[in-house]
């Protein structure tokens, strides 16, 4: 008998692809062509993300790396451009590791 047990997800290792994958989330909750959106781009302020947009993007990267989303607002607000989505993601990382 085996154990259907889900495999533990993990953010890739190499940060390019990391960061293709956070600017495909950005691109889908900003309603816009994934070759538009760069890693500084502010989410909210320049690609017109809403509250309810950068909430969705948290939750595809917790869900997709299997970290936990930022704890309060104040997190969604600073972390407002892919590049400083990424460090979330490396920071969250290496606490689970």
């Amino acid at each position: 008998m085996t154990d259907d047990v889900e495999p533990q997800r993990r953010p890739p290792s190499d940060d390019s692809i990391l960061l293709e994958r956070i600017l495909r989330f950005i691109a889908d909750a900003a309603d816009k062509p994934v070759t538009t959106v760069t890693p500084d781009l502010d989410i909210y302020g320049e690609l017109g993300v809403d509250s309810l947009g950068g909430a969705c993007i948290f939750i595809d990267i917790s869900y997709e790396f299997g970290i936990p989303e930022p704890k309060a607002e104040t997190d969604f607000a600073e972390l407002n451009t892919a590049r400083k989505i990424l460090g979330y993601v490396r920071h969250q990382e290496s606490l689970i590791a």
